[in-house]
């Protein structure tokens, strides 16, 4: 309320008034919010809501809830590409939605656009991998473009060194048991996506290179402050009692009040334990 939803008030009010949302005057004494990549100042879905409807509190829940609601279905899609059956693939939708994390960071609305989109991307990479098509390609560039707009950075940057280890397991198998033919199609379409997304992006990635003599979070940090806000021992208590860790006290914990609930669900955790021990395929593996 205090950040994101002025924020997007602002966007809207400026392309309902056809002005490009560059330079907000009312925050900093006047920043340049289209180089911040918190802002959603390039967020597809923030113009959408903004231009045709305008920001209100109602318009902000409406937009918090649909990205829950994509998210959902982008964990269930994600399931049935994984080869699980529907009441799967469903019950893995439910979990993610209404899991920990996103529970417990609803004041984080970039943080809830990242978790939003990241099932996509990965679901997207998948067919790009098997497929190897330019319409692939351009369908994961276009997905990672909404992450890339709307979420915070650091879950892009992390996204980045999933994708990585991605492309070495399918290039490995593809090495093991196809042509010579088939590497070089599979590295030229990876190379199309990587180029696509680059392109896409640009308009974000332009404004934050602009934006970087005045931006002083690329500096280094100290291991202390790396550490900060960890999911501690302790609050893996919230794998069976979700609502163990919510306490206006936290210091128990040892961590931030958004990193310390970690539930999906009881009978899923059954489940994912006894997953351990039942026959799976190379990339389910992976995945654990």
């Amino acid at each position: 309320m205090e950040q994101s939803y002025p924020w997007k008030y602002f966007i809207g009010d400026c392309l309902q008034n056809g002005i490009l949302p560059l330079w907000n005057p009312y925050t900093h004494c006047g920043y340049p919010i289209h180089a911040d990549t918190q802002s959603s100042a390039w967020y597809p879905i923030t113009w959408l809501f903004g231009y045709f409807f305008g920001y209100d509190i109602y318009i902000f829940t409406t937009d918090f809830i649909f990205h829950i609601f994509l998210a959902g279905l982008g964990m269930f899609i994600l399931g049935r590409k994984m080869e699980f059956n529907k009441n799967i693939a469903l019950a893995m939708g439910i979990a993610y939605m209404f899991c920990g994390f996103f529970i417990g960071n609803a004041q984080h609305f970039m943080w809830i656009i990242a978790g939003t989109w990241l099932p996509f991307i990965i679901y997207s990479y998948l067919e790009l991998a098997k497929e190897r098509k330019i319409l692939n390609a351009i369908v994961f560039s276009l997905f990672m473009f909404l992450m890339l707009t709307g979420a915070y950075p650091a879950f892009t940057m992390i996204l980045a060194y999933f994708l990585m280890i991605l492309f070495l397991f399918f290039l490995y198998q593809v090495i093991k048991s196809e042509s010579r033919k088939s590497i070089l199609q599979f590295l030229k379409i990876n190379m199309v996506a990587f180029l696509f997304t680059l392109l896409n992006g640009m308009v974000l990635l332009v404004s934050v290179y602009k934006a970087l003599p005045y931006t002083i979070r690329t500096e280094g940090i100290t291991l202390d402050v790396a550490l900060y806000g960890p999911l501690s021992p302790r609050s893996l208590i919230s794998f069976l009692l979700p609502f163990g860790t919510v306490h206006q006290d936290m210091s128990g914990f040892d961590t931030d009040l958004s990193m310390a609930n970690a539930y999906f669900g009881l009978l899923l955790l059954v489940f994912f334990i006894l997953a351990f021990v039942i026959k799976k395929p190379p990339i389910i593996k992976l995945f654990i």
